[in-house]
């Protein structure tokens, strides 16, 4: 079923099934992927504004430790600039 790898279900189009119903069905039919509709999520114990507030601080860290990288390398620059 190689012709299937790249095509996806779009849970919209099956309302009336659970995201389980939805998993299995796709498994039962070779296809792969889901287009989960994000409040089905909870469905399974998903919490979208828990997912969000964790994605926030991750990227606000991820954010301050490369600006404090960058700082660190330009400050080390000036440094070896103004010392030749």
């Amino acid at each position: 079923m190689d012709e299937l790898r790249r095509l996806s279900l779009n849970q919209a189009t099956i309302p009336s099934w659970s995201l389980q119903e939805a998993a299995d069905g796709c498994a039962k039919a070779g296809l792969c992927w889901i287009g989960v509709w994000r409040d089905r999520l909870a469905e399974v114990g998903i919490d979208m504004a828990e997912v969000a507030l964790v994605l926030e601080d991750q990227g606000v860290a991820s954010f301050a430790a490369s600006f404090d990288d960058l700082i660190k390398a330009l400050t080390e620059k000036a440094a070896a600039l103004t010392a030749s």
